[in-house]
């Protein structure tokens, strides 16, 4: 059997939220889109059209952001239930130490160089997610 292709990177944060509900889709297209449209939703970019989304994940056209929407064979049911049982886990962690499990914080300049690497479309998406004295956190 041949081993499928490791999905395309994106911004580190988003990858490692989105690895969470890798075990939902078949195809690593179809979790590539997932990551892409949740790229596109952080994004500052006006209009969260399927458009504007893919300019700023750097597809050519929104034709597999459409498709990941209306053909692929995930379950909306079954991302509400993983999505709850990380919630869950994100609580319980929080309750038992009494802090936030994604303290971590990350330069301005550190995210601003892995979304260049990422993009060059993605100039417009610093502000989005950036916290308090240039730190992001998440």
């Amino acid at each position: 059997m041949v081993e499928p292709r490791p999905a395309k990177p994106t911004v580190r944060f988003v990858d490692e939220y989105c690895q969470w509900y890798q075990s939902l889709f078949a195809e690593v297209r179809s979790f590539e889109a997932f990551k892409q449209l949740h790229l596109g939703l952080l994004s500052e970019a006006k209009r969260k059209t399927l458009p504007a989304i893919a300019t700023v994940a750097g597809l050519e056209n929104a034709q597999s952001l459409h498709h990941f929407l209306t053909e692929s064979p995930w379950q909306a049911e079954q991302f509400r239930q993983q999505r709850l049982q990380v919630l869950t886990q994100f609580f319980r962690y929080q309750s038992d130490r009494r802090a936030l499990p994604c303290s971590k914080s990350i330069s301005k300049r550190t995210f601003t160089s892995e979304l260049r690497s990422f993009s060059q479309t993605n100039s417009d998406f610093f502000n989005c997610v950036q916290g308090e004295n240039g730190v992001i956190w998440f």
